[in-house]
């Protein structure tokens, strides 16, 4: 995913993100910079964890692999900082509320790997990334 076409490609995958999407533009006017472009995304993600929807988290898992999968330095390390860390840190202080399992279980290896590797380096332990349910 290319940085000049990754929030275009997000809001394609998940229409949901469309509402966060138009308000964050609303307030910075498009000068926000990736890494905060990502974190609303996280934020429709914590959303879409609590709603429970599965077609939902489907397409954000998807995303989340395409992003970390991407060839650019740029949108993997906002999609690790800007997305999935503020997510997993929103999932961790309200756990009943934002159960992070519900995406764990579809996530790819390589957001999984992201994952773990956040946990690990800031000495958490974000339920559903551990467990057997959640893939290796």
């Amino acid at each position: 995913m290319e940085e000049a076409r990754c929030i275009e490609d997000l809001l394609a995958a998940c229409p949901g993100f469309r509402p966060h999407w138009a308000e964050h533009q609303a307030w910075w006017g498009g000068r926000a910079g990736l890494m905060l472009d990502l974190a609303v995304f996280g934020e429709y993600a914590a959303q879409a964890i609590e709603r429970g929807e599965p077609a939902e988290l489907a397409a954000i898992a998807a995303s989340s692999e395409i992003l970390l999968g991407s060839e650019s330095d740029a949108v993997r390390d906002a999609a690790i900082r800007g997305f999935l860390a503020g997510l997993m840190q929103r999932c961790r202080g309200e756990a009943q509320r934002f159960p992070f399992e519900r995406l764990a279980r579809q996530l790819g290896p390589a957001s999984l790997a992201a994952a773990r590797k956040l946990d690990e380096k800031l000495g958490t332990r974000t339920d559903g990334l551990w467990e057997s349910g959640a893939a290796a």
